[in-house]
């Protein structure tokens, strides 16, 4: 295991990309390579997009996932580092307490549960604070990406 990557991953052995590793080892490298740079963009969009005009083969589903997950990594790191001051540490105390009548915190967690639970008058709350619609949870989802989970619960008043 390389130890850059598990660091982006913050140490979770579980997301890091073995296949990618074992199976295309200098894509990882390079990908390490222009990671702090802006080239690295170009680089995932070159490897999940065929722009060579359907000449490539393309990569099997588990590494083009490995792959897709360490750009959602990038991404959510990029939006964290760009964003000015901390919508989660600075809310109105007035919305901390509607939240809690309501039965959640002010967190990206309980951000996270109010969307899996359907709770539109809590979800109401957090974006009129500003939360960030692109938080992820433990599972590197964003908000809109749990919205659409077909397993999704009905809807709570």
């Amino acid at each position: 295991m390389k130890e850059r990557i598990l660091q982006l991953l913050n140490g979770d052995e579980a997301r890091y990309p073995h296949m990618l590793e074992r199976q295309y080892s200098r894509v990882l490298d390079k990908i390490l390579d222009l990671w702090d740079t802006p080239g690295i963009e170009t680089y995932f969009h070159e490897l999940m997009v065929d722009t060579r005009g359907e000449t490539r083969q393309g990569f099997p589903p588990a590494v083009a996932s490995e792959i897709f997950a360490l750009h959602n990594v990038y991404t959510s790191r990029q939006l964290h580092t760009d964003t000015d001051g901390n919508v989660w540490a600075d809310v109105p105390e007035l919305k901390r307490v509607e939240l809690e009548q309501l039965g959640y915190t002010f967190s990206p967690e309980s951000f996270a549960t109010a969307i899996e639970h359907g709770s539109e008058a809590a979800v109401k709350v957090f974006l009129s604070c500003g939360a960030d619609v692109n938080t992820r949870d433990e599972r590197d989802w964003t908000p809109l990406m749990i919205s659409s989970e077909p397993l999704a619960k009905l809807p709570v008043q």
